[in-house]
């Protein structure tokens, strides 16, 4: 299945209690608690040796499997990718028999939303805290008013701006 969505907003966080406290006020509905465990695995380009394409296995508590196969840039908002539910945890073995060793993130990931925005509050191993706001493709898709609005609300409360995927920043 192909998936879009538009990343907005990607921010280091020191504490999620004002978070939590703003999507409350604005009546954000909580939709999930899960831990996920990413493999990631970067393709290279046979002839230019440049990264081209990524494969992740997600492992949703222990039990789901999900892969999403996309290419990426750090710099890229707007995210298309392909998405598969997998029922054989063999895949992690066959993709490492393909492409070598996986990057590894462990995360927990709390999941709010709003009409077509959702909010990530991800706790990742070695990194830290993170503040996400995805926009989930649709025909009426929310303005650059609301964004900014969001981006706004939430401003006070975030650290530094991050540019990439999170595989980017485990070294």
């Amino acid at each position: 299945m192909k998936v879009q969505l538009r990343r907005d907003t990607k921010y280091f966080c020191v504490d999620f209690f004002q978070v939590r406290e703003i999507l409350n006020q604005i009546q954000a509905e909580f939709i999930i608690k899960k831990q996920q465990e990413d493999h990631i695995f970067k393709i290279y380009d046979p002839e230019t040796k440049a990264n081209s394409k990524r494969i992740k296995v997600r492992i949703e508590n222990e039990e789901s499997l999900l892969v999403y196969v996309y290419s990426r840039s750090n710099q890229e908002s707007n995210i298309e990718f392909d998405y598969y539910q997998v029922k054989d945890a063999q895949i992690l073995s066959i993709f490492t028999s393909l492409y070598g060793q996986a990057i590894k993130i462990k995360k927990d990931r709390e999941v709010w939303s709003k009409d077509d925005v959702v909010f990530h509050l991800d706790t990742v191993e070695g990194v830290g805290k993170i503040f996400e706001i995805e926009l989930l493709r649709s025909e009426t898709p929310p303005t650059n008013e609301d964004l900014e609005g969001y981006k706004q609300l939430f401003q006070g409360h975030l650290l530094k701006r991050i540019e990439g995927s999170n595989e980017d920043l485990i070294k």
